[in-house]
């Protein structure tokens, strides 16, 4: 943790710089429609950007983008990502078209759309667009527009009861 909070100061301090360098290459990327940045995770020396046409991963040590994650929908179109969090080997996206993981460490060829798994069943509202996803202790929480926020403990979800009168934007 302490090393995450200081890549977190690092990528503050630095912000320029990969504004300058690298997310002038997203500006400039052949690419319609917005280029909104959603998210920023931080894991293992690399930024997870969500943004509004998917995940842009930079390396925060060469500065750098290591891969963008692009066309995220069900049959490959376009889709916002609204926010990543990384738990294991495992990174989890809150897209327009509900959640879907990949493996960050086993090799998955996480620029192609198909390798990224779907969280459907058993969550009520499977590709309702997804506005969150963090991680609670072990377990997987999301909020799905217009549903609730949801917890996944052992492949299950269960509805978490908030009385709440106005709007949940992020749980962090």
């Amino acid at each position: 943790m302490k090393d995450e909070k200081a890549l977190k100061s690092f990528f503050i301090l630095q912000l320029h710089l990969l504004v300058d360098l690298s997310l002038t290459q997203i500006i400039n990327a052949q690419l319609t429609g917005s280029r909104r940045i959603n998210h920023i995770s931080i894991f293992n020396e690399l930024a997870y950007l969500s943004t509004d046409f998917g995940v842009v991963v930079l390396d925060l040590s060469s500065v750098e983008i290591k891969e963008s994650y692009l066309n995220l929908g069900p049959a490959g179109e376009r889709s916002a990502v609204k926010e990543s969090v990384i738990n294991g080997d495992s990174i989890y996206l809150a897209t327009d078209f509900g959640i879907i993981s990949g493996s960050i460490t086993e090799g998955d060829n996480l620029l192609d759309f198909q390798s990224w798994k779907r969280i459907t069943s058993p969550l009520p509202i499977s590709n309702e667009p997804t506005n969150f996803v963090n991680i609670v202790g072990q377990s997987l929480i999301a909020g799905i527009r217009n549903a609730g926020v949801y917890l996944r403990t052992t492949n299950q979800w269960a509805l978490i009861p908030i009385n709440f009168s106005g709007t949940i934007k992020s749980i962090s």
